[in-house]
C-alpha cells in the first residue's frame, strides 16, 4: 500500500531523510551541521530502516498506520480481557480506537506511539500482578519492560516526554502506596530506572551534536521571554478559542470532539478513585491504579500541549496534533474503566447489559465523532 504524498518539508527535509541516512552511512548521528530536525532521537526512523531494506520510501508507512495500527488494536483488546473487561465495552472501545482522527501530518510517530502507550499499560498490569510474588528477582524481572517501554516512547517523539514522565512518576507512586513492601517494589523500580537509561544513553549519545547547538538557543529564547514580562492576557485568553472554539482543526477532526473526549477521560480519572475507594479486590484495586494514572498524565499532558502550543506560540491546531497519539490511546482505556464500572463482568455469571452503561457509552462515541 504506497504512500500517495508526503509533506514536502517535514518528510524530505527530516523525517525520510533519517532513516535513509541511517543506512547508507550505518549511523542516525548528525554533526555539528545538522539539517535534521532536532524533535526525536530516531526510534521511529529506527524502526521505519526495516521498511526501506525490502520496499521503497513509498511504502515507509507501512509500519506507524499500519503494523502499529494492527498491533495497537490487538493489544487494546488483551487489556480489556485481562482487566475482565465484557466483549461488548472491548468492541465499543475498539470503535473509539479506530474513530479518532489521529491528525496525521507527516510520517513522524503517531500510532507507534499509541502502540508503546498501550504496552507500558500492559506492563504496568504485569507488574501489578508481580506484587505478590515473594522474591525480589521477580518483580524486578517484571519492571525492566516498564523501564525499556518508558525510554523507548521518549524516543518516539519530544511531544511524548511530559506525558510519558508524567505516566512514569504516577505509575512509581502507585505502586509504591499499594505495595505491602515498599523497599522491595523501591529496588525494582531501580532496575525499570537502569533500563531506561540502557535505552536512552546510547540513543542520547549519538544525538549529542544535535542537541548540543539547540540548547543553548533555547535557553536564549526562555532569557527574551522572561525579560519580555509574563504572558500577556491576549495570550491567556487563546485557552479560550481552544476549549470554547466550534471548528474544525487544521489538520481534520471537529475541536469540541477532542476537548470533550479529554473531559471524558478526567470523568474516567474520578470514577477510577471511586473504584480504588469502594472495591477490596486487589486485583482490580491495582488495575484502577493503572487506570488514574493513564488518564491524570493524559489531563496533564493536554494541558501542558494547550500552554505550549496555544499560549505561547498561538497553534491551537499543533496543541490537538501532537497531543492526538495519547488521546487515542487513552480513550479506549476510558471505555473499558466505564465498562469494568457499569458492568460487574464475571466470566461464569454474565449479565444484560445495563442500559444506563450503554447510554454512557454511546454519548462517549457521540463525542468522539
Amino acid at each position: 500500500m504506497p504512500t500517495g504524498a508526503f509533506n514536502y518539508h517535514d518528510d524530505f527535509h527530516k523525517y525520510l531523510v533519517t532513516p535513509i541516512r541511517m543506512l547508507q552511512t550505518g549511523s542516525l548521528g548528525g554533526g555539528p551541521f545538522e539539517v535534521v530536525g532536532h524533535d526525536h532521537l530516531g526510534t521511529q526512523s529506527y524502526f521505519q530502516a526495516f521498511i526501506l531494506t525490502r520496499f521503497t520510501p513509498e511504502y515507509i508507512n507501512g509500519f506507524d498506520p499500519i503494523f502499529c495500527f494492527l498491533v495497537a488494536g490487538l493489544l487494546l483488546n488483551d487489556i480489556g480481557h485481562k482487566a475482565e473487561v465484557h466483549w461488548f465495552y472491548r468492541s465499543v472501545a475498539m470503535v473509539v480506537f479506530v474513530l479518532i482522527n489521529p491528525q496525521y501530518v507527516n510520517i513522524s510517530a503517531v500510532y507507534s506511539g499509541v502502540l508503546f502507550i498501550l504496552a507500558l499499560i500492559y506492563g504496568a498490569m504485569l507488574f501489578a500482578d508481580a506484587l505478590g510474588a515473594p522474591d525480589t528477582r521477580t518483580l524486578s524481572h517484571a519492571s525492566i519492560p516498564l523501564g525499556l517501554l518508558l525510554a523507548s516512547l521518549i524516543s518516539f517523539k519530544a511531544t511524548f516526554i511530559p506525558f510519558a514522565l508524567a505516566l512514569g512518576a504516577m505509575l512509581a507512586l502507585g505502586f509504591l502506596l499499594m505495595s505491602e513492601n515498599r523497599l522491595r517494589t523501591a529496588a525494582a523500580g531501580g532496575a525499570a530506572l537502569a533500563a531506561m537509561a540502557a535505552i536512552l544513553v546510547p540513543w542520547s549519545a549519538i544525538s549529542v551534536n544535535n542537541y548540543a547547538n539547540i540548547i543553548p538557543f533555547g535557553f536564549d529564547r526562555i532569557g527574551h521571554k522572561a525579560e519580555a514580562g509574563a504572558q500577556s492576557v491576549a495570550d491567556w485568553g487563546r485557552l479560550g478559542d481552544l476549549f470554547l472554539s466550534r471548528q474544525e482543526t487544521v489538520f481534520g477532526g471537529w475541536l469540541p470532539g477532542y476537548n470533550l473526549a479529554v473531559l471524558t477521560v478526567a470523568v474516567a480519572a474520578v470514577f477510577s478513585v471511586y473504584l480504588i475507594w469502594c472495591n477490596r479486590e486487589a486485583t482490580v484495586r491495582r488495575n484502577m491504579v493503572i487506570g488514574l494514572c493513564l488518564f491524570a498524565a493524559t489531563v496533564v499532558a493536554y494541558l501542558f500541549n494547550a500552554y505550549l502550543f496555544t499560549v505561547k506560540s498561538g497553534r491551537i491546531d499543533m496543541t490537538v496534533r501532537h497531543f492526538a497519539p495519547i488521546l487515542i490511546a487513552a480513550a479506549p482505556v476510558t471505555v473499558l474503566v466505564l465498562g469494568r464500572l457499569f458492568w460487574r463482568f464475571h466470566p461464569t455469571q454474565p449479565g444484560p447489559v445495563a442500559p444506563a452503561s450503554i447510554g454512557a457509552l454511546t454519548f462517549l462515541v457521540a463525542l468522539v465523532l
